[in-house]
């Protein structure tokens, strides 16, 4: 059941109207006004600039720069700005919070009315927003209407308290300075720094337990995995540690003494320490949180005046059973193994981020959620999340969480970042607002008359993924959703809408520019989904007539070139969180489209396994290893997978051939826990009976600790042989090796065997 610590009256941001006739308001009439600008007698900073920023821009719409004085007018009506006090009896300003406020009409008479300077300032964006029709879609998309007359019939009494005191997104146009004022973010650099977060960030311990520098000659201060010391994690019950980590941080806020949130968090990885002393605590309270929580309150004892922030992520999610962070720690609450495709209520089991935050919100109201919104590893692909933003944000509030952290990506790429940033800062100020409403508003507003097209995109992706019931992720390749929301039929309707939208704005430069920009993600998809689409119609590779060859599709062709030309005009400039420009992407897709093909032997022929491969990671069923067809650098979608055994396959070439050589590759990526074999021995045989070895490779890398790469082994066979069966026997490592740090299984994944 949800604790609703933050019932709707103090969570959303409040609307309260006068039961009173509300009467309108003749701002300006032909251009001219009746009213000036009242501001108290000794201002904050931020008041003034608030007073500035209406004024300017009234100044703008109606060319009429209004008076201000600190004197209150009977004869003309006032805007009034009240800044920690209120003349008006009924109402105590101090309901609000730092960021809140109070817009009112009173006879006439308009009140601004906050707690704080900032909120003075949200006031002044939120009355030119909501009143005078201002908008502020994107950095480069701030609407300022042109008109002589306003006329405000809607104002009574307007009250807006955030339910988060910390918002920030994480995407470009949130970074830019106006934008985040404008829409009443913390997410500009020097907002973060103003707002008490110009401190560490998150994955600290590493800066301040520097492995380079201890543990070669203190491995004890770093974590037991597996019986060995490894650099991933610190030992946290190690009391040198603590003094060192407490000495470092001394030192780091010298040079920022102002700055209050300090993080003290763990690295980005899962090999969390399991000596005795980490393991006896985090057993007790069922959870590897349970040794962070235990270290960082003794760091927050030693800097009352600071908040230590610290990460419940991954294998911390979980909170402890009963030890409870301290008044002074703050939890940093991490949703990235999240369902996208729905809303994280829905899933209240035990274990889920639902049931994590409802305990964390048992131990202590001071807590950032920190939310994830894009797929990292294919930031152009469509990502039809938009129908569990609201929902997610209003849960967060529902439980008390006083800050929100909403990861986009904050470079110049993303699919639908500005209208997901729009939406973030909308529901992150108000989460009850109609998103409906929003939405088409900021459709209309960014992309003119290509708005319908683009918003009947949106339901379609979104209504498909919903009808697919697929869990949709933040790391996943498009072709998990080739039978869902990115099937190639899906993909060609969305095509049809961006065409539309297009021919509806071909006189306008700047909306053809925007729906260039937004039809990337579909061009991406369409290369990303049907290079994957093995001997299907809507394969990239067509069959050349009266032959067994295949040759590139020219829409390949033409998809690419599209998608690349306009990325290096335009963007987007990288394609996952850790690089990938579209040269590079350009130069591997052209690469593939070239080599994929490969003419061998064992093409069409069949394959048997002693044991059979992962259901999970199965490519495209039983003949994948020999259908002639390479994979990517991505594991997930073209390769076969087996767990901790080894491959024992059988070949039938259906005839007696000469077999010069075979060529296999294997992916080496021990982050994933994918290992490379360590052995490969080839057999032939004619009768499938007796069988006779003919090679035998030893992989002197096996256990190598290597940068995540494709290895391909090229084994001949010696005096070249004439048969019709090849046995393959492939050994996998088994164990992972020591210095991974987990006493587990490795992975084997294969690719195409080329027979030649």
């Amino acid at each position: 059941m949800i604790k609703k610590v933050f019932i709707f009256t103090l969570f959303i941001s409040l609307i309260i109207c006068d039961l009173s006739f509300s009467q309108s308001i003749y701002l300006f009439k032909n251009g001219q006004s009746d009213y000036i600008i009242n501001l108290p007698k000794k201002p904050s900073k931020q008041c003034s600039y608030a007073v500035d920023e209406l004024r300017i821009y009234l100044r703008k719409i109606t060319g009429l720069q209004l008076p201000c004085t600190d004197k209150f007018s009977m004869t003309s009506k006032n805007i009034i700005f009240e800044e920690a006090y209120c003349s008006d009896n009924q109402f105590n300003v101090f309901q609000l919070n730092k960021d809140g406020f109070r817009i009112k009409n009173n006879n006439g008479n308009i009140y601004l009315s906050a707690a704080t300077g900032q909120g003075l300032v949200n006031a002044v964006y939120t009355f030119l927003e909501k009143y005078i029709g201002c908008r502020y879609y994107s950095a480069d998309e701030i609407f300022i209407p042109n008109k002589k007359n306003i006329t405000i019939t809607n104002l009574t009494e307007d009250i807006q308290n955030p339910p988060f005191t910390f918002r920030t997104i994480h995407y470009y146009n949130a970074y830019q300075s106006e934008y985040a004022k404008l829409n009443k973010l913390n997410s500009s650099n020097e907002d973060r720094i103003s707002n008490d977060w110009g401190g560490l960030w998150v994955h600290t311990l590493h800066k301040l337990v520097d492995p380079e520098k201890y543990f070669y000659t203190h491995p004890e201060y770093f974590a037991l995995r597996n019986g060995i010391r490894v650099k991933d994690q610190l030992c946290l019950s190690n009391p040198e540690v603590l003094e060192t980590t407490i000495s470092s941080l001394k030192e780091i806020m010298k040079k920022i003494p102002n700055a209050k949130y300090w993080s003290v968090s763990q690295m980005d990885n899962f090999n969390y320490c399991e000596c005795d002393n980490c393991k006896a605590l985090d057993d007790a309270e069922a959870s590897p949180s349970a040794s962070i929580i235990n270290f960082v309150n003794q760091i927050a004892a030693k800097f009352p005046d600071k908040m230590i922030s610290t990460l419940a992520y991954q294998y911390s999610r979980k909170a402890p059973l009963t030890i409870r962070p301290a008044e002074n720690v703050n939890i940093m609450l991490c949703s990235i193994e999240s369902n996208r495709n729905i809303p994280i209520s829905s899933d209240y089991s035990n274990g889920s981020f639902y049931d994590d935050l409802a305990n964390w919100s048992l131990l202590t109201q001071n807590i950032i959620i920190w939310d994830y919104v894009t797929n990292f590893s294919h930031l152009v692909c469509p990502f039809p999340n938009f129908h569990v933003l609201q929902p997610n944000i209003q849960m967060f509030a529902n439980y008390g969480a006083n800050m929100i952290f909403e990861q986009g990506f904050a470079g110049k790429s993303g699919e639908m970042n500005e209208l997901r940033s729009y939406l973030l800062a909308k529901l992150i100020w108000n989460p009850n607002e109609n998103i409906d409403s929003l939405t088409n508003d900021f459709l209309n507003g960014y992309y003119g008359k290509a708005a319908p097209y683009i918003h009947q995109y949106i339901d379609l992706s979104t209504s498909e993924l919903i009808k697919s019931e697929k869990a949709l992720t933040l790391y996943e390749p498009p072709a998990t959703h080739s039978d869902g929301y990115l099937s190639p039929e899906n993909i060609d309707k969305y095509f049809q809408l961006f065409s539309n939208a297009l021919i509806a704005v071909q006189n306008d430069s700047i909306h053809t520019h925007r729906v260039e920009m937004a039809l990337q993600s579909i061009r991406y998809a369409w290369l990303e989904v049907c290079k994957y689409q093995i001997y299907e119609k809507n394969w990239v590779f067509e069959k050349i007539e009266n032959t067994n060859s295949f040759r590139l599709k020219p829409i390949a062709s033409k998809i690419l070139e599209s998608f690349y030309t306009t990325s290096k005009k335009f963007g987007p400039s990288i394609l996952n969180e850790i690089n990938n420009p579209p040269d590079e992407y350009y130069q591997k897709i052209s690469t593939y489209f070239k080599n994929a093909i490969v003419n061998h032997k064992a093409v069409g022929k069949k394959i048997s396994f002693e044991k059979q491969y992962s259901r999970i990671y199965k490519a495209n069923g039983q003949n994948s290893l020999i259908d002639g067809v390479k994979g990517t650098n991505d594991y997930q979608v073209l390769w076969q997978g087996w767990w901790g055994d080894y491959v024992n396959a059988t070949i039938d070439l259906e005839s007696v051939e000469e077999i010069n050589y075979i060529e296999m590759s294997f992916v080496d990526d021990n982050q994933a826990w994918i290992m490379p074999p360590e052995s490969i021995e080839i057999y032939l045989s004619d009768d499938n009976i007796n069988f006779k070895k003919v090679a035998n490779f030893n992989n002197a890398n096996a256990r190598k600790k290597n940068e995540k790469q494709i290895v391909t082994f090229k084994i001949p066979i010696v005096n070249t042989q004439n048969s019709r069966f090849i046995k393959l026997k492939v050994n996998s490592i088994g164990k992972m090796p020591e210095w991974r740090g987990v006493n587990d299984n490795a992975w084997l994944f294969m690719d195409e065997i080329v027979v030649k």
